[in-house]
């Protein structure tokens, strides 16, 4: 895997929520309006019309399903998902990853900032980028890479699975989550910190599902030629992780990520590093369990051979061999920036953790809700039992108040607690706001550049181009009976000057006769 043939991409889900002056939840149908007009921009653009790649970034903008929630994120929910555009490295991804929730939040802001034209209820709307509804729905991230064919899955479980389980005590979202065996329907609501709340929906070591048995590796799209077309290579989607609010993390994670898979494709992984194995079925899943769910990232990680590990050592074991084999995974300035950034952020988790706060989100929160907690005299056992003001005048209960905060953290709009502390300086960007507008604004190096012109040139001649999910093998236009084929692009951009080139030419064909295709 050269530098230049790294593709990645990722799949976010934000939930739309709403509530009266009243204290009434917004009802579910209309959530599902701000979120149908959030995908297409129009009220008078059906849901099967929707332009999902008619951006300016290439990105894919859509809905999902829908699902309730409880109190702990005010009543009905509607979910919305974008997907960034196919990036060549981990710094471009974690920049669209920034530029998608702008977008996002300028379409939301649009439509909630006067409600009453687009024939919805006055509400507080709010924008939650990473969350749980606590009755096990996620709005998670869906993270893809292109690897190798010639990987073996086997592999990728016994090589990746242990630093994919092992990753949130840096790497997760953090927040709040169900104490060990307390049920999410539990009306005690017994909660305690947790590395990641997405590590919780995970229930099977390797599979080819993604919603009732989502999987620390998923297989269920690497034969999916629609995503990666060349046949020396497959898609390798990894939904266990967290959509995350600091880009400098999604950098790292997916920096370390690429050079993981970069050494196990090499085929140089050294056989005495630990390991999983296939066979240990559930055990893995119930590790990850423990892992995310202990503050002190002592919980034991057992190995194939039955050497046992705590998560953080063997986070520092993946340190230690990536910078062994530095020579074999550094292909770029970046890679050796990714690689120094782990093992300081390694280094520094044994030190002192919370020194990572401003670098980590996970550590940022568990040190708010330390300090909330020794503020009001109590800690997670009772926090249930101790009652505090609010500025509003009313009161709740400690563990209440954390379960909102929870939620609060993960906003995007002016209720978010991140974006104010950006905006006030609190918090250093990692990437400045003209940064994250130019992205919003143009496509990267790579086959989102090709959508882009494709589309753009369509709506010069006048023609209504879209396409249905991910498949850019044709292109459909409105008041025409078939489709126009199309030459499909490498993801890597290598070679699309020529499939450019033929794309434009049918559409000028099918302009110029203005007849049915």
């Amino acid at each position: 895997m050269k530098s230049e043939e790294v593709i990645i991409g990722m799949e976010k889900e934000y939930a739309i929520i709403g509530v009266t002056s009243e204290g009434m939840h917004v009802p579910e149908e209309d959530l599902r309006q701000v979120a149908e007009l959030m995908a297409t921009l129009d009220p008078r653009v059906s849901r099967d019309r929707t332009p999902q790649f008619d951006n300016p970034m290439g990105a894919r903008i859509y809905i999902d399903l829908t699902h309730d929630a409880d109190e702990a994120v005010s009543g009905a929910c509607h979910r919305f998902e974008i997907a960034t555009p196919e990036c060549p490295d981990a710094r471009t991804l974690a920049l669209y990853d920034a530029a998608t929730d702008a977008e996002a939040l300028a379409r939301f802001t649009a439509i909630t900032a006067h409600p009453l034209v687009f024939g919805l209820p006055e509400a507080n709307y709010h924008l939650i980028k990473s969350s749980t509804d606590w009755k096990g729905n996620w709005w998670g991230c869906h993270k893809n890479y292109r690897i190798p064919r010639a990987v073996d899955n086997a592999d990728l479980f016994c090589y990746l699975a242990p630093f994919l389980i092992t990753k949130p005590i840096w790497a997760g979202a953090g927040g709040v989550g169900p104490r060990q065996g307390a049920a999410f329907d539990d009306v005690r609501r017994e909660i305690g910190p947790i590395f990641s709340p997405r590590a919780l929906a995970i229930v099977a070591e390797m599979s080819s599902g993604t919603t009732f048995s989502r999987a620390i590796i998923s297989i269920s799209r690497m034969n999916e030629l629609n995503s990666l077309d060349l046949p020396d290579w497959k898609r390798l989607q990894l939904i266990e992780s967290d959509a995350l609010m600091f880009p400098q993390t999604v950098y790292v994670e997916a920096g370390v990520t690429i050079l993981l898979l970069r050494l196990i494709a090499s085929g140089r992984f050294p056989s005495s590093f630990p390991r999983f194995k296939m066979e240990q079925g559930g055990s893995v899943v119930h590790t990850f369990h423990e892992v995310v769910r202990d503050p002190t990232m002592r919980a034991v990680v057992e190995m194939a051979d039955g050497r046992k590990f705590t998560a953080l050592e063997l986070q520092r074991q993946y340190a230690a061999l990536l910078t062994d084999y530095a020579s074999v995974v550094v292909q770029s300035d970046q890679d050796a920036d990714v690689l120094r950034r782990f093992c300081v952020i390694v280094k520094a988790l044994g030190e002192n953790p919370f020194a990572l706060a401003h670098e980590c989100e996970c550590w940022f929160k568990q040190k708010l809700f330390l300090d909330i907690l020794a503020r009001a005299g109590t800690d997670w056992e009772r926090c249930h039992e101790v009652r505090m003001r609010l500025r509003n005048g009313g009161s709740t209960d400690v563990r209440g108040y954390l379960l909102m905060l929870h939620h609060q953290m993960c906003a995007l709009d002016a209720w978010g607690i991140f974006p104010s502390l950006w905006s006030a300086g609190t918090l250093t960007r990692f990437f400045s706001p003209t940064e994250v507008a130019g992205a919003r604004g143009s496509a990267p190096r790579s086959r989102a550049a090709y959508r882009v012109a494709v589309l753009q040139r369509a709506r010069e001649l006048g023609l209504k181009a879209f396409v249905g999910g991910d498949n850019w093998k044709v292109l459909r236009f409105k008041g025409y009976n078939r489709t126009v084929e199309l030459e499909k692009a490498d993801p890597t951009s290598r070679g699309n000057d020529e499939h450019l080139a033929a794309a434009m030419r049918a559409l000028e064909n099918c302009a110029a006769s203005k007849a049915e295709i």
